[in-house]
């Protein structure tokens, strides 16, 4: 079977998951939720960079909670872009279209009922990629707001000297946050071509 083209279309689709979740790791020194922010270096009321200690900039739960969080799904989302593809690529039979049937009175489908189940597997893990990362995407917009105020950033000021060891600046942070929006948005559109790439691929080897 030919696969160049679900080959580009995966390495298109597990980068831009792989971008999210490395992004979305970079944004905090402490991740774990339980343990306190600390100090942070924020854009103040002045438009300048300063450490601040102010909890409203807390968004790592959205991030990296323990229950939904970017940090989750995305990591998800990378296992079953993987499953897809190896049963979209490697499988020696799967129904794409859904054409295995009942005969009549039959509990047991007709035709190949394993070329069946895994093209059912096949569908539900590309669903569950666009749904993972869709729902990456929909949790990184809070955090975006939560980091707005970055925008009022004096143009030309620098970070202070008492920012050092703070880990990124509010800047920084909503620049990361925009690339991660983008990245998971494209996940997304990358499933979808995916799956249609390993569809035609295997038509085209058939034929």
């Amino acid at each position: 079977m030919g696969y160049l083209q679900s080959l580009i279309s995966f390495i298109g689709l597990i980068s831009m998951i792989f971008i999210t979740y490395l992004l979305n790791e970079s944004l905090f020194e402490e991740t774990d939720v339980l343990q306190p922010i600390g100090s942070l270096c924020n854009v103040n009321v002045s438009g300048l960079l300063s450490p601040t200690d102010n909890s409203t900039y807390d968004s790592r739960g959205l991030l990296y909670g323990p229950a939904v969080s970017v940090r989750g799904t995305s990591f998800f989302a990378g296992i079953t872009a993987i499953i897809c593809i190896l049963l979209g690529l490697f499988a020696p039979k799967i129904d794409m279209n859904m054409d295995s049937t009942y005969e009549k009175g039959a509990i047991i489908l007709g035709g190949e009922p394993v070329a069946y189940v895994t093209g059912i597997v096949y569908r539900l893990s590309a669903l569950a990629t666009a749904m993972l990362m869709s729902m990456a995407t929909i949790l990184i917009v809070p955090a975006l707001q939560v980091h707005q105020n970055a925008l009022n950033l004096v143009e030309d000021s620098i970070a202070p000297e008492s920012c050092e060891g703070l880990g990124l600046n509010e800047v920084d942070r909503l620049d990361r946050l925009q690339a991660m929006f983008i990245a998971s948005s494209a996940a997304v559109v990358m499933v979808g071509i995916t799956a249609y790439s390993i569809r035609y691929d295997r038509k085209a080897s058939i034929e």
